[in-house]
């Protein structure tokens, strides 16, 4: 803990200019005040609080903290994220009542304000945040915390002994994990998590909730998406796509991060290449080949009216994106060969026959050939993808059980049987 410690000394000035930046540009001003603990000053007692790092994990936790309230309207919860996209998200998302705040970076004055205005009643942590002051200021307040939809990745485990330390000291304060698999907990179990503290429930993303389909007006063509991509991605994809899609198709192409639009442009500038920008309203004419769907929280619809789905991040060593999404939207998905974030979940919708997995981008444009050709499979995988979702539906129900039993003291604020 002492070198964490002086770690975040170090870095304490990068930090405040980097709060500064985010809030100028975003015009997100509470996010300076609130990273550093500054929350409103009205604290209700019995509050649960959820934290969800970004805009993933504000998506997967959203349909069990509407199970919450829906259980017991008056139950307080607040939901705290990293990101000014996550916090929009959460906004546009909650159920009526629920409080959106930033969490505070992790130094032992702003904790401290953080939970004192707070009052938790108990916390809530997404999937792989890991905050040693954090969990050690919630322990000495005597605040449960769980970890929930837990994971870790291989890449986590391969870190220096030291952090490894710090690592199992931050995990013995947690009052449980509820991990995605049986990986994770092996995983948790291998960085020092106490063996009878982690309990493998499944994957909260499970039950994600659908997003509405709506009609993409802009687009009256026939398209294939590729979703989630990331840096050095696009270009591939753009190769694999131009020999193969049909004259009337169109590519579109949903980012991960909608900032690097410009990155992405001067990537994809080819001789003859029209590409029209969402974010710029450009409209999508016969000509168009490429649309850069470079805008936050639509990237439901275009699943929803995809004929298939590439999901991004896996050609490129990034651990993948959430495919679930694209099983639930009932559309066939194709990825690369890294999808270490999702690994249980792709081999689950393999084995189902619901995607494919590619090696290479040779293979990746043999694969989009097939599809193109052979709209019967299309929709053989989209069912089968559908009634994987349809068996793991409940996953939010599941959750709030296993939280419940954990925390007594949720049990009469949440859970009624």
């Amino acid at each position: 803990m002492k070198r964490y410690k002086i770690l975040l000394i170090l870095f304490a000035l990068p930090l405040c200019i980097y709060a500064i930046w985010i809030s100028l540009r975003h015009k997100e001003y509470r996010f300076l005040k609130e990273r550093f603990g500054l929350i409103r000053n009205n604290p209700i007692k019995s509050t649960i609080w959820f934290h969800a790092a970004s805009v993933g994990e504000v998506n997967a936790v959203m349909p069990l903290i509407n199970l919450m309230k829906r259980k017991c309207p008056d139950t307080h919860v607040c939901l705290t994220t990293n990101t000014p996209t996550g916090s929009r998200i959460a906004h546009k998302t909650r159920p009526d009542n629920v409080e959106v705040f930033y969490l505070p970076f992790d130094y032992s004055f702003c904790n401290r304000l953080f939970l004192k205005r707070l009052q938790p009643v108990c916390a809530l942590i997404m999937e792989t945040e890991i905050w040693p002051d954090l969990y050690k200021a919630c322990h000495n307040k005597n605040i449960p915390l769980l970890i929930i939809n837990g994971r870790i990745s291989e890449r986590t485990l391969n870190v220096s002994d030291w952090i490894k330390q710090l690592y199992a000291t931050t995990l013995s304060y947690t009052d449980g994990i509820l991990a995605r698999s049986d990986t994770d907990r092996t995983n948790y179990v291998a960085l020092g998590a106490n063996p009878e503290k982690v309990e493998v429930i499944g994957n909260l993303k499970f039950s994600q909730a659908t997003v509405t389909s709506a009609t993409l007006t802009e687009i009256t063509r026939p398209f294939i998406l590729a979703a989630s991509t990331r840096e050095n991605e696009e270009l591939i994809i753009l190769e694999c796509f131009r020999k193969t899609l049909s004259q009337n198709k169109l590519l579109v192409i949903a980012p991960r991060h909608p900032h690097r639009t410009m990155e992405i442009l001067n990537d994809l500038d080819k001789p003859g290449l029209n590409i029209a920008i969402r974010s710029r309203h450009d409209p999508v004419t016969e000509d168009t080949h490429v649309y850069l769907a470079d805008t936050i929280g639509e990237l439901g619809k275009f699943i929803s009216e995809a004929e298939f789905v590439f999901m991004g991040g896996s050609l490129v060593p990034r651990g993948g994106q959430n495919i679930l999404e694209v099983a639930r939207a009932g559309k066939a998905v194709i990825f690369g060969p890294y999808m270490d974030n999702f690994k249980d979940e792709a081999q689950l919708l393999i084995d189902a026959g619901a995607a494919i997995q590619v090696s290479s981008a040779d293979e990746l444009l043999k694969q989009i050939t097939f599809l193109q050709n052979n709209p019967g499979k299309l929709q053989e995988m989209a069912s089968s993808g559908l009634q994987i979702m349809e068996q793991y539906k409940n996953m939010h129900e599941r959750y709030l059980q296993a939280i419940s039993e954990r925390i007594p003291a949720t049990r009469s604020l949440c859970y009624k049987s």
